[in-house]
């Protein structure tokens, strides 16, 4: 009896149909949609927040017991 054996690479697209080749197109583009969507929306309250810092004076930063730097760090978060 013969066996025909079939490369690794091709034994993954032997199971997938084309109906699940298009949802998952679909599912991967949503995706970058609703994370772009919340990347818009966190970037709009950053730079809300870093145009509140601008019009601090570092006299009124230091009552809060913050600096500028400790305040820029909290909006941006690491990096």
């Amino acid at each position: 009896m013969m066996t025909l054996e079939v490369p690794m690479s091709d034994q993954a697209t032997l199971h997938t149909s084309p109906l699940s080749t298009a949802f998952d197109h679909l599912r991967r583009a949503g995706k970058a949609f609703v994370n772009g969507l919340d990347l818009l929306f966190t970037a709009h309250d950053r730079v809300r927040e870093l145009n509140r810092l601008v019009r601090c004076t570092d006299a009124q930063l230091q009552d809060r017991g913050t600096s500028r730097e400790a305040e820029i760090a909290r909006i941006l978060g690491p990096r």
